[in-house]
């Protein structure tokens, strides 16, 4: 099965099992990547011993990085888009679409660039993260939608076998502030679903540009959003970060 990442950039599918590592989302960097590394040095090393396109911490490229020798992906990184979408019935599509597993091997041994996705959207009830190029809506209406599972709630996310974007399962759980893998998580935490959302709300254009004008009123809605975080049960270690994320991106802003 031939399979489109970007323009002639193909990949193969064959048989195997997903990656036994986590993904992580890093908020101070805008990124989610899952990959065989537990600090930076390792993923500095990571990079030498691999080929594909490079990612630079949430700037450039999404990071997908296959083995120089065997050509078979190993890790990868993904820019969290800064704009929402507003979707209809593509959530379902998502939902309902088929899921396969298997080892993605490169055709040719290249290095290239992949263009990170466009939007965002986060749906509470499916508790999914859906990033997607622009052009995701058109794909979806005439192609037929695949996900291939990368690793513990990471799919890559194909129409007619060609990439269109990517999803995260749970992402509040795998929130993290540095390489290493997330705190486990034994409980749904719906209260911090509901705040991740509006997160992902809050921190979006156009109010980037807001904040760069030191709108007032955004100000005091982002000091609540970050007071409204309790750290007495839930998912601790999540809230936590998230919190002191909050507030240092407001000091940040409005210092």
């Amino acid at each position: 099965m031939d399979i489109t990442l970007f323009n002639d950039i193909k990949v193969t599918l064959s048989d195997g099992n997903y990656w036994k590592y986590k993904p992580r989302l890093l908020l101070d960097n805008s990124i989610v990547m899952a990959g065989p590394y537990e600090v930076a040095e390792q993923y500095d090393i990571h990079l030498i011993d691999t080929i594909g396109s490079n990612d630079e911490m949430g700037v450039g490229d999404d990071g997908f990085r296959f083995n120089s020798e065997s050509l078979v992906l190993e890790s990868v990184v993904f820019q969290l888009p800064q704009s929402n979408v507003v979707l209809k019935g593509e959530m379902q599509e998502y939902i309902n679409s088929p899921v396969v597993t298997g080892s993605l091997k490169l055709t040719d041994s290249i290095d290239y660039s992949q263009p990170p996705t466009d939007v965002r959207y986060y749906d509470v009830q499916q508790d999914v993260l859906l990033c997607l190029i622009n052009d995701f809506s058109d794909m979806w209406k005439t192609g037929k939608i695949l996900r291939i599972n990368l690793c513990k709630n990471l799919d890559l996310i194909f129409s007619d076998l060609i990439l269109c974007g990517w999803a995260l399962h749970e992402p509040w759980s795998f929130i993290v502030d540095s390489f290493r893998h997330p705190e486990a998580v034994n409980c749904e935490d719906e209260a911090l679903k509901e705040i991740f959302k509006k997160t992902l709300d809050y921190f979006s254009y156009p109010n980037f540009n807001y904040m760069d004008e030191g709108d007032v009123n955004l100000k005091n809605s982002l000091i609540s959003l970050a007071e409204s975080i309790q750290l007495e049960n839930g998912a601790i270690e999540q809230r936590k970060i998230l919190k002191e994320w909050i507030i240092d991106v407001v000091d940040n802003y409005y210092s």
